[in-house]
């Protein structure tokens, strides 16, 4: 878990101190006395005020807090500069041992400390086999160790973790969010089957492998002694697949996002992948668990905005419900699946208040299932999407599909809504307006008024 404070990452020590600042030298070594290279190491003071965050070689960001960061040599030494006066920890972390921390110091101006000795826990091995369900071992598996899955009605731990989105390309994201898995340690295995992953935590872990021509093993739970080697065996598992088709609403094959999420209901906590399509409308899914998945369309990510700005949030896309598609998996089989995409409607209107049309409102569309109660939250800050208007008033929302909606928008301190439906064309699906037609309303601002479409 990490606080990340962000503040002025140049500085917030003005050039008149910088004579005061204090350096810390010492060397950092594992339990054997053997010096430790490449690991970052940092300076924290107690009760202090984070001015910004350095990246440990994991990727994943340490405080700095003023204490200043540096990088072991090739015997282990390292030499904090420009450190704040004041009570001080030195901490170390690095990929092949546990994270090793000093006592608070108390640091006087412009003084010089030498000699910080830190001495670094090796943690746990876990040493893993894996194999295929014929019992052949398996190289190039990716072995993870994480925390075992929360079971449900416990909750999350409050906390901001790591967590795991598999992309299209293969890229695996490491993200802050709350409540979701926490990765100890990875490792590849080699010719033999095997992996050893180092500097885990004394937990309680679970070991998961996969690659690229199987699907995933089942979880084996172990134990993480403080030091020390655990074995573990994992079998990857046989695959299925989906061949997937996506139409755009004419009937002809054509590009675009996908999410899959699945499998429901099993051993295996159901996962998101992401899915690019080519202009083909094709794809095969990569190897997938026997079970049950749907797959559907999302749209290009929008800004969207939030307090006044314009915003991109990574994977902020829209889903389009209408064409989820539900289907199974079996060991060992391909699926076919068909996506078919909705008819889209571009949805404008104009804002007005006592004076005339309205400029800078704030305005967010949300189904009527995800609509925020008013003052919960001001506009934009909800799950739709969202605009500002321009200096006539007016708005614009694109790729809208059919359904039950609610509009929000407002200033921070005024918030009016207007609910609607999209009118039916046909007998089929519901679908809002032939791509011909726009909807139009007109709404009042700030008051509740009620609207209509032509």
């Amino acid at each position: 878990a990490y606080e990340i404070t962000y503040g002025d990452w140049s500085s917030d020590v003005c050039s008149s101190d910088l004579d005061n600042m204090v350096e810390i030298a010492g060397i950092l070594r594992d339990g054997a006395g053997h010096p430790i290279a490449g690991s970052r190491v940092s300076g924290t003071h107690a009760g202090g005020d984070a001015s910004g965050f350095a990246l440990d070689p994991e990727g994943m960001p340490m405080l700095s807090n003023g204490g200043g960061t540096a990088t072991t040599g090739a015997d282990g030494s390292f030499r904090l500069e420009n450190v704040k006066p004041g009570t001080v920890a030195v901490r170390a972390e690095g990929k092949g041992h546990r994270p090793a921390k000093s006592q608070p110091m108390v640091v006087a101006p412009a003084q010089t400390i030498e000699g910080v000795a830190l001495v670094a826990p090796a943690g746990a091995t876990a040493r893993v086999l894996v194999q295929d369900e014929s019992g052949t071992p398996v190289a190039k598996a990716r072995v993870v160790l994480k925390a075992p899955p929360t079971q449900p009605g416990q909750g999350g731990n409050g906390m901001f973790t790591r967590a795991l989105r598999v992309n299209a390309d293969d890229d695996v994201d490491a993200m802050f969010v709350p409540g979701m898995e926490q990765e100890f340690g990875a490792a590849t295995t080699d010719e033999t089957g095997h992996a050893d992953v180092v500097a885990l935590p004394a937990k309680p872990a679970v070991v998961v492998a996969s690659h690229d021509a199987y699907a995933e093993s089942k979880a084996v739970a172990v134990q993480l002694p403080e030091e020390g080697v655990v074995e573990a065996k994992v079998v990857l598992r046989t695959p299925g697949y989906a061949d997937v088709l996506v139409m755009d609403p004419a009937g002809v094959p054509t590009a675009a996002h996908l999410s899959l999420h699945g499998p429901l209901g099993g051993e295996v906590e159901a996962r998101d992948q992401d899915l690019q399509v080519g202009a083909d409308g094709k794809l095969r899914t990569k190897p997938l668990l026997a079970g049950e998945y749907w797959v559907e369309a999302q749209t290009k990510s929008e800004p969207r905005r939030m307090g006044g700005a314009q915003v991109i949030l990574g994977g902020d896309r829209r889903s389009l419900k209408q064409s989820r598609v539900n289907f199974r998996i079996d060991a060992g089989k391909a699926t076919s699946v068909t996506v078919a995409l909705p008819v889209l409607a571009k949805v404008h209107g104009v804002v007005r208040d006592a004076s005339g049309p309205a400029a800078k409102v704030e305005v967010e569309l949300l189904r009527a299932d995800e609509f925020t109660p008013d003052g919960a939250m001001p506009p934009g800050f909800g799950g739709g999407p969202s605009t500002q208007t321009e200096a006539d008033g007016s708005f614009t929302f694109e790729q809208v599909e059919a359904g039950r909606y609610r509009l929000r928008f407002g200033r921070p301190t005024q918030v009016a809504r207007l609910g609607w439906s999209p009118r039916k064309w046909g007998s089929g699906r519901p679908s809002i307006l032939p791509r011909s037609r726009w909807t139009r309303f007109s709404v009042r601002w700030p008051s509740c008024v009620s609207g209509g479409f032509r």
